[in-house]
């Protein structure tokens, strides 16, 4: 079982400066209250997960690291970097999604696939190398990435590199 707690601690950020608008003092004043509303949220999570009318389904997605946002619940997966560098992305998995999002997180490059159709994008050409090198390329149909297209001035073209690790 997932720990809500642990889900719940690692949603609300680095540990403050402040909380609410007191400053944190040499003595740690306001642990309590972050405690507090720590413990409410993980109350939250559980009466959210509880009364989900797909409840396997969301214990699932969390045992595979699907990520909770607060106020309101909901879930996301990470789509960071899948088209560009430097992008912390993620993106909701509203519950018409939630099979699908599952089997794809199951998969060593599922969910970059899962992704990539949704968007009908291929990843960026560095990520189609290592999937390529791994036997798992299967994007073909799919158009260059934009973030490539951008670049393609200042880097080699999505053709020379896979040419240069693929070609005989």
């Amino acid at each position: 079982m997932t720990d809500l707690y642990d889900i719940c601690y690692d949603s609300m950020g680095v540990y403050p400066q402040k909380f609410g608008d007191k400053e944190r003092t040499e003595w740690q004043d306001g642990w309590n209250a972050f405690g507090s509303s720590l413990i409410d949220r993980v109350c939250q999570l559980k009466d959210w997960i509880d009364n989900h009318p797909k409840k396997g389904i969301v214990q699932e997605l969390l045992e595979l690291d699907a990520m909770v946002s607060f106020d309101p619940i909901s879930l996301s997966y990470n789509s960071g970097d899948i088209f560009a560098w430097g992008y912390a992305d993620c993106e909701e998995i509203t519950e018409d999604m939630m099979l699908e999002v599952c089997a794809a997180l199951k998969e060593e490059w599922g969910i970059i696939k899962y992704h990539c159709r949704k968007h009908n994008e291929k990843p960026q050409w560095p990520i189609e190398v290592d999937m390529r090198e791994g036997g798992e390329w299967d994007l073909e149909d799919l158009p260059e990435c934009r973030y490539d297209i951008a670049v393609r001035w200042k880097t080699k073209t999505r053709q020379e590199a896979i040419n240069e690790k693929f070609s005989p």
